[in-house]
């Protein structure tokens, strides 16, 4: 509805997220707005039916018991009212907590003083050139700039501003991401050469590194891996799960889907002969069977910070060069690509949500000699006559 005047006037309520249980409630009169989140939906109901009894009674007084619009409040006020009530809801806590340091040590300092509708092109562009120039990668500047874009969208559906200064500036200053990954794979020599190091010095440790190598699966995911996952009889393993840390616990794999990975030959009796033990150590310790888990700590998930620490000394004790331990997925599938194998099965066993990702990532890996196979066509019939034409 309208007041005499024109304005819009009303209390409305609605969830942020379909299912997600967060309610807001939204007053609009003469052209002013006031939006609260106010938890779930009875909580929303009570609050729209005090903002209206509000609004008939004093509506002058409801707006000066209110805070200024969000556009007039300083950029680090409404970056914190974005993080709170959109990030924390809706992403997963090391998101929010990355992009709340990003705010206090990057951000904050140059623009969180002003107030969002001050704020220019030219303040973006002068932050993240100013990143740039201490030597910050693009990845970087990148995420700091998704952070920035991300108030301003907020701003906009508020209606607080009207355009976001981040719209195409990393091209404008050539400081677009790269997709593809940077990777640092082993060769079969440096693999074998980690495996029979683990084996020689740290044997309770080899099954989980000869499975990683074997498998490609992400760090998550080889974490959270149960004996019950393994298809003993068709020799593959369902990846339908992922272990991220303590208070985030097990959560879906990265693309949300559920995929099946062959066992090598290699990798099976490893398998085999690592839950021969734990259920003979489940028997000596007077339990039922063995832990669920595959790869566990004493009894609970490893943390992905204790894999990476162990991955570190191992490479340094087999005197290998320093990777990361996503490099082991991408030298499974590197190694894959080089051992001829096609790039459907890749895509489908490394778990990617396309086949140009594939394709394009690991394309320094797939041989080119198959261009060669054009041959097979033989026009020009079996003897290599048939297709000639007679000069005249």
């Amino acid at each position: 509805s309208r007041d005499k005047e024109g304005g819009l006037v009303g209390v409305t309520i609605w969830e942020k997220d379909k299912g997600s249980g967060v309610w807001y409630v939204d007053v609009k009169h003469k052209g002013r707005r006031i939006k609260r989140k106010v938890g779930n939906r009875k909580a929303a109901e009570e609050a729209k039916r005090l903002f209206e009894a509000e609004l008939i009674r004093d509506p002058e007084g409801l707006w000066r018991k209110a805070d200024p619009k969000p556009a007039e409040k300083p950029f680090k006020i409404y970056s914190a009212i974005w993080l709170e009530d959109l990030i924390k809801v809706k992403d997963k806590p090391p998101t929010y907590e990355r992009y709340g340091q990003l705010l206090r040590d990057y951000i904050n300092p140059v623009v969180g003083d002003l107030e969002l509708t001050a704020i220019t092109r030219g303040h973006v562009r002068d932050l993240l050139m100013g990143l740039k120039n201490r030597g910050f990668s693009k990845s970087h500047i990148g995420v700091v700039k998704d952070v920035i874009s991300g108030v301003f969208n907020y701003g906009i559906e508020d209606e607080m501003v009207k355009d976001n200064p981040c719209n195409g500036i990393l091209k404008r200053l050539n400081l677009e991401r790269s997709k593809k990954p940077k990777m640092f794979p082993f060769d079969h020599k440096e693999v074998y050469q980690v495996l029979s190091t683990c084996r020689q010095y740290f044997p309770d440790e080899y099954p989980f590194y000869m499975t990683a190598f074997s498998t490609g699966l992400r760090i998550g995911e080889l974490l959270a891996l149960e004996w019950s996952d393994i298809d003993w009889h068709k020799k593959r393993l369902e990846v339908s799960k992922s272990f991220r840390r303590r208070k985030d616990g097990i959560g879906p794999p990265k693309n949300g889907k559920n995929r099946w990975v062959d066992i090598s030959d290699d990798l099976l009796p490893v398998l085999r002969d690592l839950l021969t033990r734990r259920k003979r150590e489940a028997l000596e310790g007077g339990l039922g069977g063995p832990v669920a888990v595959i790869f566990h700590k004493d009894g609970k998930y490893m943390s992905q910070n204790t894999a990476r620490d162990r991955f570190k000394k191992r490479l340094k004790k087999a005197d290998l060069r320093k990777i990361r331990f996503n490099d082991i997925r991408h030298t499974y599938v590197s190694l894959l690509f080089s051992s001829g194998a096609k790039p459907l099965y890749v895509m489908e066993q490394a778990g990617h949500h396309d086949l140009s990702i594939t394709i394009e990532w690991y394309a320094d890996y797939i041989p080119t000699g198959d261009k060669l196979e054009v041959n097979l066509l033989n026009l020009s019939g079996e003897d290599g006559k048939a297709g000639k034409v007679e000069q005249r």
